[in-house]
Parts: structure tokens; sequence; C-alpha cells
């Protein structure tokens, strides 16, 4: 019986002469890359608002008065410790702006990691197909061009452009993440305990960098393992030898250096934004699975690009100590394990996938992994045309991966960059009215507020975050009103809040990103606070010179306070969640048609029925409501019934003022107007 004979592929790989060029080759490929990427980022240039928070402790912390965020109060509300060290040695010895040098430094680092990305890449293809047979793959040239197709992708990413232009930490953790990675899997150190330190940096600029080291010290330990014969004596000896130990030490050592500090100073070993967000819940899992999956529709081929980088795997050959598979296990294995960590914590509260762009960048290196092992295994089927099929679907993959990421969601990004410059504008202006006001009281102001970047760094004065990511107190102290918390749609995933505490402190005005309507968990409970619906009114101010006008609310006085009438009792049917109904009931006020108002009046109608029967702001809303629905007579005694709870109603008396006017009550009109320049004097400035 004839043997069928195996043809053996005639390719045979050329061998370059000089192992620089493929690498100096790649390095001019993603130069032209990452001029492309930084012109990008630049067309839509800004600043994230929690950048702001970032550089408030900077500013403090060159100033004299410690890593603080208000002066006297050590609390630790930043996760980039590295980050805020870089921004002050840069402002402190370079004298550069803050806002010009941390966008700067984001946009440098968004390169820097384009390059690491390349590296890796590289490293891993060379891995890869030394376990390949006599293949056009193992071309170093092959390698080295097709190694800068995953930079391509992530530098046409929108997500990454969003980032790396922000001014946070994300870049460089991104390429300190990569870089570790790369370094882990060369063969020869570029120096001593080289990922070691990347990975100590990594976890310096953000907690997670701790998540990468336990992982690749956890594969250090199988790997070792899994080479002495699962022998676990020779394991523990192994990794307890004099080169292994020091490397664990050059991590370790400076970490727990750092967290004694951090536990000195501030007294918790974690940063106090990790006991603010974190806490496990179904609620957390859902909102983790939509972030996942969101990134996965928006940035993987709805998740295919994903599955696919898992081929790697599949070769299990023994050749060169399996090293294949075992750099692709590793890869694989962040990439689930990070990826299962993002959907335990909730994922992230801010826009644009932040959380996954460390993980992006591996999962391209494994997709582009996972094709060249498609084009290998063809090759091993004596499929001829196996390697040139591998090429093209890396190029087409890269391609179609770029303009998906770039084109698909450019007009998604562009609403996000506008509506984040919108709010920073807002919030500046807000605090630039904030900080002229406390020069004019002659005393430090104290502010509350949830949404609190621009609108402190501007202002300095002191602000209560009243979400606890810069408060210890809400942090460790959270007081939750379940009726409240339990209502899942209000685009908000802190929970955390204390309003009991927020009043102590006896803030001057309280301050939402909305205007006067509560978005936020920690800005809806107050209303279920009487001591918050009776001593603060809504204020308006006006900055003419800047065509600017925001409201607020102001606390009273205690004469103030005396003016109003005691309450008349207690609604029998109260139920905090009427707090709900107030939120639905602003929404739908904004509506364009009359059903949309008439659904405003039945949240109203709702308010009425089971929310305190001290608050005022209803009342007012229920006017305006009227008053878009031409019943001004209506609108005319609602706006009655709010002064008559609460004098300080300043909407309400200017919309009795309108109307006294229109009927020529000018005797009326004038104590309206009178009552407002004393409550509210910004409003006509």
């Amino acid at each position: 019986m004839a043997t069928k004979q195996t043809k053996k592929s005639k390719v045979t790989p050329q061998k370059s002469s000089n192992p620089w060029i493929p690498i100096l080759l790649g390095y001019v490929i993603i130069t032209i890359i990452s001029i492309s990427f930084y012109s990008i980022c630049k067309e839509q240039s800004f600043l994230q608002d929690d950048t702001y928070i970032t550089m408030r402790y900077v500013k403090n912390f060159l100033n004299g008065d410690g890593l603080v965020y208000n002066i006297g109060e050590k609390v630790e509300g930043y996760t980039c410790f590295l980050w805020v060290m870089l921004l002050a040695t840069m402002s402190k010895f370079f004298g550069m702006n803050l806002e010009t040098g941390v966008q700067t430094l984001s946009l440098l680092f968004g390169v820097t990691s384009l390059f690491a990305t390349f590296h890796l890449t590289k490293e891993f293809l060379s891995r890869q197909s030394s376990v390949f047979g006599d293949s056009l793959l193992k071309n170093p040239i092959v390698i080295g061009i097709v190694s800068t197709f995953p930079s391509f992708v992530l530098a046409m990413n929108n997500s990454y452009h969003f980032w790396a232009v922000s001014g946070m930490e994300t870049s460089l953790f991104v390429t300190l993440v990569v870089t570790t990675f790369w370094l882990f899997l060369r063969k020869e150190q570029l120096f001593p305990f080289s990922w070691q330190c990347t990975a100590l940096l990594a976890s310096l600029t953000r907690p997670e960098g701790m998540y990468v080291f336990a992982m690749l010290y956890a594969y250090n330990f199988l790997d070792t393992f899994f080479s002495s014969e699962r022998n676990i004596g020779a394991t523990f000896s192994t990794l307890f030898q004099k080169e292994k130990l020091i490397g664990t030490l050059v991590y370790v050592l400076p970490m727990l250096l750092y967290i004694g500090f951090r536990f000195s100073y501030y007294g918790y070993p974690f940063p106090n934004t990790y006991y603010a967000k974190t806490g496990f819940s179904m609620e957390y899992l859902l909102a983790g699975w939509d972030y996942f999956r969101g990134f996965q529709v928006s940035y993987m081929l709805y998740g295919v690009a994903t599955a696919v980088g898992i081929i790697p795997l599949l070769r299990m050959k023994k050749e060169d100590n399996n090293v294949s598979f075992r750099s692709a296990a590793l890869l694989v294995a962040f990439v689930v394990l990070y990826s299962a960590y993002i959907i335990y914590v909730g994922g992230d509260v801010l826009a644009m996938y932040r959380f996954f762009l460390p993980v992006l960048p591996i999962s391209l290196v494994l997709l582009i992994g996972a094709i060249f092992e498609i084009g290998e295994r063809l090759r091993e089927k004596n499929i001829s045309v196996g390697i040139p099929v591998a090429i093209v679907l890396c190029l087409i993959a890269t391609a179609y991966m770029g303009h998906a990421n770039y084109h698909e969601g450019r007009a998604e990004y562009e609403r996000k960059v506008s509506l984040e410059k919108g709010l920073v504008e807002k919030m500046k202006l807000t605090g630039l009215w904030l900080k002229a006001k406390q020069a004019e009281m002659g005393r430090p102001l104290v502010l509350a507020a949830t949404t609190i970047g621009a609108l402190s760094y501007y202002s300095e004065v002191v602000v209560i975050d009243m979400i606890g990511l810069t408060d210890a107190e809400i942090a460790h102290n959270p007081k939750i009103i379940p009726e409240v918390s339990q209502y899942n749609r209000t685009g908000w995933k802190e929970r955390n809040y204390n309003v009991d505490y927020v009043l102590s402190r006896k803030p001057d005005f309280v301050y939402f990103s909305t205007g006067l309507k509560p978005s936020a968990y920690a800005e809806r409970a107050l209303f279920t606070s009487e001591e918050f619906r009776r001593r603060y009114y809504g204020y308006y101010f006006q900055v003419s010179s800047l065509n600017f006008g925001d409201a607020l609310y102001k606390r009273k006085s205690d004469i103030e306070l005396a003016m109003m009438m005691p309450p008349k009792g207690k609604n029998p049917n109260y139920t905090p969640a009427f707090v709900h109904d107030y939120n639905n009931a602003f929404n739908a006020s904004r509506g364009p048609d009359e059903k949309t108002l008439l659904g405003a009046l039945e949240h109203v109608d709702k308010v009425l029925k089971r929310g305190p029967s001290d608050f005022a702001g209803i009342y007012h809303l229920q006017a305006e409501i009227y008053n878009k629905l031409k019943q001004p007579e209506k609108a005319v005694e609602s706006n009655k019934k709010a002064i008559e709870l609460n004098p300080h109603e300043v909407m309400a008396r200017y919309a009795l003022f309108q109307y006294y006017m229109s009927v020529k009550d000018t005797l009326n009109a004038q104590t309206e107007i009178d009552y407002i320049q004393r409550f509210d004097p910004d409003l006509f400035k």
C-alpha cells in the first residue's frame, strides 16, 4: 500500500542580515502613524473634567499645602500618584502651565504606547513563528512590518483619541502595561529587572497595575511549577533563587514603602476613591457587563476580534519548550481576567471605555497572532495560498478595524468631546464666579457638589464632594436611602452619599451640573431632608461680561430661615422615592409638545401625593408647566403656593413679577422685584 507523501512548502524565508532593519523599518512606519495620531487628537483638543481634580492636588502640593484636595484635609482623592508627581515636576522645574503640560504629557504617552505596542507585537509574533515550519511568516522583515498593524488600529481608535488628549493618566498607564508585557516576554532583558520596574511604575500610576504584577507573578509560579514536573518544592526553590528574589523585591519593597506612606499620610491603605466607588451587587455586575458589551460592539467587531484572538492557544506543539502556547496563554489570560475585573467593579462612570484601553492593544496583538496561526495551519495542510492569505487577512483586518474604529463612532466621539468641552467651560465660569464671591464675602466659602473638577480648580473654595471621591467621611461612612438608591436609571454609578454629614458642614452653596434639577443619587437624596428643603433655595447669578449665567442652591441665614412658616404637617403617604418623580417631572417639563407637558403634570401630581408637604420647588415647577400650556391663572396660583411655603423662591417671584406687569399691577410687581433684589442680588448683574 502506497504511503501518501506530504508535500513540503518550497518557501524559504529570507534572513535579515541585520536584526535592526525590521525594528528601524517598524519605527519609520510607527512614526508616520504617530504623526497622524497626534493630528487627529489635536483636532478635538480638550481636557476632561476629572483632570482638574488631579491638577488641584498638584497646585496645592506646589504651593506647599501638601498632597491635598482641600487645604487641611488629608484625603487621597486621586488614583495616579506617578502622574501627580510628573505634573508637579514638569511645572516646578520646567515652568510649564499645568493645563498645557498635562495635555502635552498625555499626548506624548499616547505616542509612546504605539511604539510599545509595536515591540510587544514583534516579540509575540517572533515567539509564535518560532514553532512554524519553513515559512515566510518567520521572515524578520515580514514580522517587522506586520507588527505595526496593531499600533495602526490603536491609533485610529476614537476611545484612545478621547483619552490620549484628555490630560488623564490613561495613556501613561497603557504604555506601562504594554511595555511590562513586552519586557516580560523578551528573551533577553533590556535592563536588569526591567519588567518589575515598569510594573512598579504602572502600579504607581493606577492601582490596577498591582493586578498586572500579580498576574505576571502567578504566571511565573505556574510556569515554574509545570517546568519542574509539578514539584512544589522545586518551584519555591527556583522562585527564591537570588536573582528571582531580588526581582520580586524590586517591585515589592517600593510598593510597601508607598503603601506605608499612604497609610501614614492619609490613614488608609487604599485610595479614597476605592472606598467611595467599590461594592459588590447585581447592579454593579449588570453595569459592568453592559460596559464590556458596549466596548466589544464598538471597537472589537461585536466581540468577534476578541474571540478570534484565542486561536494562538490552539498550537499545542512542544517545540521550543512550547514557547508559542505559553506566551499566547499569558496574553489571553490577561484579556479575560482584566475584563472580568472591570465587569466586577461595574465598569467606569466616564465616557468612551477608558478602563478597557489597557486591554485593547493586547487583544489586537492576539488577533494578528491568530491570523498568523491560520496561515501556518493552511501551509501545514499543503495549501499553497496559506501564507499569502494570512498576510492579506492581516492587512484586511487592520484596514477594516482601523476604518470601523474611526469612522463608525466618529459622530458619537465628537458629541462626547463637545459635551465635555461645554461642561468644563460651564464649570470654569461658575468656578470663577465662586472665586469672586469668596473674595467679596471675605471668608472661605464652602461648596457641596458632585461634579467637582474644573469647578474646584478655578473656584479655589472648600469643596465637599457629595459622592465621596475626595471626602473620607462619605467614602467610609455612607448613609444610603434605599428608596433613592434602588432606582437604576439615573445615569450615575456612584451610589455612596451621606446627606446628614454634608448638611452638618453648612455649605454656603450646593451645586448641581444640571442646574437646579437633581440627577445623581447624592443630589436626589438631599431633597429627602427637611433641613435642605427649608434651609436652601435656588439662587441665580449672571456674569454679563461673559454672557453667562447659572443657578445653584444657597444657604439661608438663621434670620432668613425664621421668615418661613413652620410645616403644616407631614404627608402620611410620604416616601423618599418622590425624588425620582421630581426628576422625571423636571425632564418632561422641557418637552416640546402638549402631550409631554401633560405627562410632566402627571409626575408633579405624584410628587404632591407622596412628597413632603413643605416642598415649595414642586409648585414652581408646576407653574412653569402651566405657563407652557398657556394657563397663566393656574401658574399664578402655583407660584403663590411656592412663595407661601418658601418666601425665597426667586423664580416664582420673578414669574409673578412678569404676570403683574402684564396686567399693569405695578405695585405688586415692584414688591416682587424688591424681594428678588433682597434674596438674589446677583440675578440682574
